[in-house]
């Protein structure tokens, strides 16, 4: 079972993640992700905290003003009671 407090922390999490990618704040983005993390979903994949710095400035100086809509985020418990794996619906839209 997720406690209450690891639900809200993992919808934190989420929200966290769309604010900082729409607003353009790399180094914020790569905090939430270990130092090798890995974001498979982008050509290429992203890797490591610098590239999430990197991307963060290449969507800044393009044409475009993305925001992420995340929806009906469902938890079910992971392998250990640390981790959990969230589902999600996400749409990506262009504001510019």
């Amino acid at each position: 079972m997720i406690s209450v407090e690891n639900r809200l922390a993992v919808h934190e999490l989420i929200a966290q993640y769309s604010h900082c990618v729409d607003n353009y704040r790399g180094e914020a983005w790569s905090e939430l992700f270990v130092e090798d993390g890995r974001l498979i979903g982008t050509e290429p994949a992203l890797e490591g905290r610098q590239t999430f710095v990197a991307q963060s400035k290449r969507l800044q100086a393009g044409p475009t003003e993305y925001r992420h809509l995340i929806t009906n985020v469902y938890l079910l418990p992971g392998a250990t009671d640390e981790r959990a794996v969230a589902m999600a619906y996400g749409t990506v839209a262009d504001w510019a």
